[in-house]
């Protein structure tokens, strides 16, 4: 096995050492191999790409990109619905949205093994008073259980936010926002379930109910319990900590921290990282590994530099870092993500956006390979440890 240290980009499914992680690193995506001229990349850094087993990875477009969640082979596309998110329970099932000329907006199943041939059958749930809806601002996730996920219904400049029971197939709670828009960058940028499905959390961008931007806690009938934050615009994750609290995890907006979790039950707020090696912004939060509680995952934002609050000495903004959710500080570098720097030119699309399996045994990001040019090539990334 070849090591990565100072190599061009690794080929096509050649997977190659990591001695600054004592790890791994394997290339995914290729665009010869996937017949395009484009990027390819997966969701989010709170979007789990392996399904529930780990044996399949969906990087999500139109179509999806089905790929083996253990070579890393190219399997097959699949039409399925919007915004699809990987059911935890069911490893071929996918849940997502519908718009369909002429019908109305509907909450959607698909199933990996069958491509859609006729879209009807994958409508679970229609929304006929809104002209869209999307899953919590392409931000949400579904409860550990399936049972409950956080959509947005919009029409015309106002929005609502539902809780809907996927079990019983009916709305559960409503709470109307007159005069708000929702979704990434409007005015209320996303929510999310927490993983026993007791809470939403979202983010507003924009002052509401004579409060101003921040994050805030709901209970799953959509009533407001308390603020676990004034800072809005944040890239935060729900997950578990280490005593088994469901902590919404994401940079501080105090000097003396760097990041920090507040516990969903009481509203208690610990810093988890006070070092200068993570800055206060410019990075993405993923808590994705559910198997794995009492972590979280940290990498850099594409524009971040040395002047981003960081130690450029060990230069954060190209690392994935796992943080212990205990209060220790104690953090592991995971992968180094070798995205350019300088870059003024397609920073969203070069994000890593790292994310972790289930088990927190191997990381996924995106990366252009320290090629700074206009025209690099970003492709998605493993990482094992």
């Amino acid at each position: 096995m070849h090591s990565v240290a100072g190599s061009a980009r690794p080929e096509y499914l050649k997977a190659v050492s990591d001695p600054i992680t004592d790890g791994w690193v394997i290339r995914i995506t290729d665009r010869g191999a996937f017949g395009i001229n484009e990027t390819v990349k997966h969701g989010y850094a709170k979007h789990q790409p392996w399904n529930a087993d780990g044996s399949l990875i969906m990087l999500p477009d139109w179509p999806s990109w089905i790929i083996d969640g253990r070579d890393y082979r190219l399997l097959r596309t699949w039409h399925g619905p919007d915004q699809g998110l990987w059911s935890n329970l069911d490893p071929n099932i996918v849940y997502g949205v519908l718009h369909q000329s002429g019908k109305p907006p509907a909450f959607a199943r698909g199933d990996v093994r069958t491509d859609w041939s006729a879209f009807d059958s994958g409508r679970l749930y229609e929304f006929p008073e809104f002209d869209e809806i999307d899953l919590g601002g392409g931000e949400g996730n579904l409860s550990a259980d399936d049972r409950y996920v956080a959509i947005f219904g919009k029409r015309g400049g106002s929005s609502e936010l539902i809780v809907f029971d996927i079990r019983n197939n009916r709305v559960h709670a409503r709470r109307s926002y007159p005069g708000l828009s929702a979704g990434a960058g409007r005015d209320i940028d996303n929510a999310t379930m927490s993983p026993s499905g007791n809470w939403v959390i979202v983010q507003f961008d924009s002052a509401h109910d004579g409060r101003p931007p921040g994050t805030e806690l709901f209970d799953k009938d959509l009533n407001f319990v308390r603020r676990i934050s004034d800072r809005d615009g944040s890239h935060g994750d729900v997950g578990v900590d280490a005593d088994g609290y469901e902590v919404w995890v994401m940079p501080s907006d105090t000097a003396s921290e760097t990041l920090h979790s507040t516990r969903l039950s009481d509203g208690h707020r610990r810093a988890e990282l006070t070092s200068s090696r993570v800055g206060r912004s410019g990075h993405h939060i993923s808590c994705r590994n559910r198997n794995q509680p009492g972590w979280c995952y940290v990498s850099g934002h594409a524009l971040a530099n040395s002047n981003d609050n960081v130690d450029s000495r060990s230069e954060p903004w190209r690392s994935v870092l796992a943080i212990r959710l205990d209060g220790t500080g104690y953090v592991r570098k995971v992968a180094d993500t070798r995205h350019a720097s300088g870059i003024s030119n397609r920073e969203y699309e070069r994000s890593p956006m790292a994310v972790p399996d289930r088990d927190g045994k191997r990381v996924l990001w995106a990366s252009d390979w320290l090629d700074a040019g206009s025209s690099a090539q970003v492709h998605v990334y493993v990482g094992g440890f």
